[in-house]
């Protein structure tokens, strides 16, 4: 277990240097690694340490995939880490087939288009969007999330309100800074997380200010989340989404377009946890 620690963290260090390649292979032996101590674990518990370990790997190898312009390779391991962590929770069957984005695309209709967030609990958010002629990536920065949100006074204390003393101080470290430091990965985190449910509880309030601030808070979702694959999705009529963590607390239907229009007036939304997990409900259900 140590050494698989260790070369995950020599990847992420080769992943900060751009050398792509090299972090490819440690991550691979990584969690190739990871997979032989799971499957020899004696108990529950262990085996799910070892996947929770395994996970960040997995999340590590998408984004370096991504950098490296490989969505297929990148889209293999969003489904595979999903499909793993389910099947542990269920206790289920781990040998199924993972489908390839080509598969995919065949079964997404013309006008339709599939969202995937993921690495979500990382610093830098993978975004892919799937149609059935095109598949498209984007990294984003968690922390020019952050500057959106503290943009806003009244959603800035009540994530201030979340975080500890000594959070609070690296927080002002880091825009003390400039941001040339990187803000700790627990603290990004945590206030991402607060920022998201700071929405939800904008959408729940009857209070008329509260309404009006979710508006703008949903269109700055809207850019973060959407924007960037606008021209992906010019003409589609049918959007799913895969959210990934916390982004699971928002429902994207109430985003706000560059019109001012909510997200569910252009698009019949609707929401997946995997296309692998649908293709095993899907030949349970033809099965029984």
């Amino acid at each position: 277990q140590n050494i698989a620690a260790s070369l995950n963290n020599i990847a992420v260090l080769h992943i900060d240097q751009d050398k792509n390649d090299k972090a490819i292979v440690y991550l691979t032996e990584c969690v190739g690694l990871l997979e032989e101590l799971r499957n020899s674990a004696l108990d529950n518990e262990t085996r799910r340490d070892f996947l929770n370990q395994q996970i960040q790997s997995y999340q590590n190898l998408i984004i370096t995939y991504v950098k490296n312009n490989q969505i297929d390779k990148a889209f293999y391991y969003n489904e595979l880490s999903r499909y793993k962590v389910l099947t542990e929770q269920l206790s289920g069957n781990n040998q199924f087939v993972i489908p390839s984005i080509a598969d995919v695309q065949q079964s997404i209709a013309e006008n339709g288009a599939v969202l995937i967030i993921s690495t979500v609990d990382n610093s830098s958010i993978t975004l892919m969007l799937l149609t059935k002629d095109q598949a498209t990536k984007v990294l984003l920065d968690k922390e020019s999330f952050i500057r959106i949100l503290f943009s806003d006074i009244d959603i800035k204390s009540q994530v201030l309100s979340t975080l500890s003393k000594n959070e609070i101080q690296g927080l002002k470290s880091y825009f003390a800074s400039n941001n040339s430091i990187r803000l700790d990965k627990t603290i990004t985190k945590k206030i991402f997380e607060s920022g998201l449910k700071s929405y939800v509880t904008l959408l729940n309030s009857k209070v008329y200010k509260d309404v009006a601030k979710s508006k703008v808070m949903g269109s700055e979702l809207y850019k973060f989340f959407v924007g960037p694959f606008a021209q992906a999705l010019s003409g589609k009529t049918k959007l799913t989404i895969m959210p990934d963590g916390a982004t699971g607390l928002i429902p994207f239907e109430t985003l706000v377009d560059e019109t001012g229009n909510y997200l569910i007036a252009k698009f019949d939304v609707n929401y997946m946890h995997s296309f692998t997990i649908s293709q095993i409900i899907n030949n349970r259900l033809y099965s029984d």
